[in-house]
């Protein structure tokens, strides 16, 4: 599986962004550079910590201290360090009498580091180590991908060891910067066993998240305080064609300096200098799909010097697995390295003497191993289409299996054969022509089944459910307050409009307030709008309305009555059969012509149009009431209760 070693040396590197800023008054008509790690103060710098300060009371920029003396005499324009929750610099901008003399408050603003230094010559190492941490069975992503397709992925052995040692340097002279550096040099070992479970085609889906605490590193830089957190990220990305498994291990050693350094004279120069050793340990993978998939570990690294946040940095170590397979040939190429990028926000800071700096660091990597070989005899595998999904016993359903495919035979070599009912019986005999086309004579809900046989008389079988129900019936309805002409269907024992509603009322509203999507979408209602809208012999329906047409498209009671997404191609059947992004389009099978007419925000805004339908029903939940939701990449049916602010599709049922 994935194995991600080399890593984030840049860690703190950042260390220094927050360094610069508008300095101290000049003062030395000839300055000379101080000693390395020697520095003037300012004269108005006051170490509160010196002087026996107590833990001030902080509200915004008001510091209220309580000394258990008389305190000290500060005055308007001190800066003032402090070592509370990570150090503070500020200087005071008034200063508030108290008729308690041990009770001194001040208001402060925001003060830079050059405000701290007239002069400053720092060269300083911090070393980073997390010792060894294990990964072992850390769950990086459990769930619903895109698509309804369901994904895990899990590193289920695994551990991280870095050892970096992070330099920076600062000079400063009578207000100008003429050094500005930061390095880290050092190593990251790391192993992993992962572990990718998909039971569909994914297409390029990625994911990261936090898989370790993060460790904290204070340090000083002078008498500025200042620290930085590392964690660490997982994530992967995976482009995968079927249902499958995929399985590597690697252990990789990586070795890295990176860096950036600014002179006065020579502007900004970036170090990136990389070395790696990468032991694969193992593949598996079924050899039924074709694959590539990406796991990689990264920092997360937040820096601050009193309390001010630093640099950019992204160091990206990366394992990658590519898995082909050509019939009856097969591959798989396990890839290893890392990427990243560097970037100081100075300007950000308030040091405008240096210009920001980013660059993208350039990817290292290498192959680690690889295999390739013939595939042995296996079965076909059977599936088949079948068009409309649902109908009446009019309907002539196309069914094709085309699609149906071998490992060692083409397509045309396979023949199939029918049982349209699934009563067990044959209702074909062996062909190569991959289509038929049925008319069932009774209402019911079949279970058509297809066998597809190879050259070597191997066989594999493919089902399918087909609702045929003769309920529905279609029409039209003239809207006698504005004229407005719907067209209607009967789905099972309920007739409801085939269009959203377009009649304007009160707290309605076209999508962008634009009639020609009124013209295809209708208007989108608040809830207490939706209430009434509907035409007279017409009701918005209730939630158990809205049930009764889900079950009768296929879903079970519980289904119905449960939350989220729910059945299983109900939402498929509700759906037109175009309009819809990415084709992410139905088959209409029910005749409902569900048009994704997005939704209006309590602020006036628009969003999902294209993507989204959402319907509302006349059931009340406290400040909310129940609804439903189409989703383009979904086939199920969205159930969930919403504020009534929202401006939703309205779609009448016959009362």
């Amino acid at each position: 599986m994935k194995t991600k070693t080399i890593l984030i040396t840049l860690i703190t590197m950042l260390a220094v962004t927050a360094l610069v800023f508008q300095s101290c008054k000049k003062e030395d008509d000839n300055p000379t550079i101080p000693d390395v790690n020697e520095y003037t103060l300012c004269e108005n710098v006051v170490v509160l910590d010196s002087l026996i300060t107590p833990v001030p009371v902080i509200e915004g920029n008001k510091y209220t201290y309580t000394y258990n003396t008389t305190p000290p005499d500060f005055k308007v324009g001190d800066i003032i360090i402090g070592y509370t929750d990570g150090g503070y610099i500020k200087k005071i901008s008034s200063i508030e009498k108290s008729t308690n003399n041990f009770i001194i408050v001040f208001y402060v603003v925001k003060a830079v580091f050059t405000e701290v230094y007239k002069t400053c010559n720092f060269d300083i190492d911090i070393p980073v180590f997390s010792n060894q941490k294990s990964l072992d069975d850390k769950v990086i992503f459990s769930g619903q991908a895109p698509g309804n397709v369901e994904l895990d992925v899990t590193i289920q052995e695994g551990y991280i060891n870095t050892d970096l040692t992070l330099n920076f340097k600062v000079v400063r002279l009578d207000g100008v910067t003429l050094l500005f550096e930061l390095n880290s040099t050092g190593g990251v070992n790391f192993k992993t066993d992962i572990n990718f479970e998909v039971n569909g085609h994914l297409n390029e889906y990625g994911y990261e998240k936090l898989i370790l605490p993060p460790m904290t590193f204070p340090f000083l830089i002078g008498i500025v305080p200042a620290q930085f957190f590392l964690g660490f990220q997982a994530g992967f990305n995976i482009d995968i064609s079927a249902a499958g498994l995929l399985n590597y291990s690697c252990y990789a050693n990586g070795e890295i300096e990176a860096g950036a350094k600014y002179t006065n004279t020579d502007g900004w120069n970036s170090t990136w200098v990389t070395d790696g050793d990468f032991v694969n340990e193992g593949v598996n993978w079924g050899m039924n799909i074709n694959a590539n998939a990406e796991v990689y570990l990264k920092p997360e690294v937040k820096l601050l010097i009193c309390g001010i946040a630093g640099p950019i940095i992204n160091i990206k170590p990366f394992l990658n697995l590519e898995a082909e397979v050509d019939y009856p040939q097969w591959m798989w190429e396990v890839n290893g390295g890392f990427s990243g990028n560097l970037g100081f926000e100075l300007n950000a800071l308030g040091f405008f003497e240096i210009a920001d700096y980013e660059i993208p660091l350039v990817q290292w990597d290498i192959q680690i191993d690889q295999d390739n070989g013939t595939i042995a005899g296996s079965p076909p595998t059977a599936i088949f289409t079948v068009s409309p999904s649902g109908g009446t016993t009019s309907t002539t359903f196309a069914f094709d299996a085309s699609d149906s495919y071998d490992n060692e035979d083409p397509t045309s070599q396979l023949q199939v054969r029918w049982d349209f009912d699934g009563n067990g019986s044959w209702d074909t005999s062996w062909d190569y022509d991959k289509t038929e086309n049925h008319q069932y004579g009774s209402e019911a809900t079949y279970t058509a089944k297809m066998e597809v046989k190879d050259t070597e008389g191997l066989t594999d079988q493919y089902t399918k459910s087909i609702t045929v129900n003769n309920g529905g019936g279609s029409g039209t309805f003239t809207d006698p307050r504005d004229g407005q002409s719907y067209n209607t269907i009967e789905i099972g024992s309920q007739t409801w409009f085939a269009e959203n509603l377009n009649y304007e009322t009160t707290n309605s509203w076209w999508y962008d307030n634009s009639s020609a999507n009124g013209d295809v979408y209708g208007r989108l209602y608040t809830w207490d709008a939706a209430l009434t809208a509907c035409p007279s012999g017409w009701i918005l329906p209730s939630d158990d309305e809205w049930k009764t047409l889900e079950m009768q498209l296929g879903m079970s009671q519980s289904q119905a009555n449960a939350t989220g997404w729910r059945g299983t191609d109900e939402g498929k059947k509700l759906k037109s059969t175009s309009g819809w992004y990415n084709n992410g389009n139905g088959t209409n099978s029910s005749g409902f012509s569900a048009l994704p007419g997005g939704y209006r925000n309590h602020d006036g805004s628009f969003d999902d149009v294209e993507k989204y339908a959402y319907f509302w029903s006349s059931t009340e939940l406290g400040a909310h009431a129940w609804d439903r939701i189409l989703y383009y990449y979904d086939a199920e049916v969205y159930r969930y209760n919403d504020d009534q602010g929202y401006g939703f599709s309205v779609r009448c049922v016959k009362d």
